[in-house]
């Protein structure tokens, strides 16, 4: 009977181990989803260029810097971001390194720079 259902698992183990593989990449981005909401700072990003990833699509590179630190991260392309461009970046305030570009809010010409190390809030410009 062991062997039965030791069998009946080697015979699902790629079914298993694919549904495992996509539980963890959904817990990790609701993790950074988490970070970003509740302990988030922001800054000013600017984006640099695209590139293709054959799984994502369509990145964007873009860098930030906190407390002297420079950062270069990729998020995914939306169609209305502009290269070069300045737009807002939220960050995990505990490993700056952790971040998203905000590809909907676009730096306003008046706003020169931001902070060392970054708003705590999301500034009223962006707030809609």
């Amino acid at each position: 009977m062991f062997k039965q259902i030791i069998l009946k698992l080697k015979s699902r183990l790629p079914f298993i181990t694919i549904v495992l593989f996509v539980i963890g990449v959904l817990v990790i981005a609701e993790v950074k989803r988490y970070k970003l909401k509740y302990s988030g700072k922001y800054t000013i990003g600017y984006t640099v260029s695209t590139y293709q990833t054959m799984a994502n699509g369509t990145m964007v590179q873009y860098y930030y810097k906190i407390n002297g630190q420079l950062y270069k991260e990729s998020d995914h392309f939306k169609s209305q971001t502009r290269i070069p461009a300045r737009y807002l970046v939220v960050f995990y305030r505990y490993s700056p390194d952790l971040s998203r570009l905000l590809q909907e809010e676009p730096i306003p010409p008046q706003v020169k720079f931001a902070p060392k190390d970054g708003w705590e809030k999301i500034p009223d410009w962006a707030k809609k």
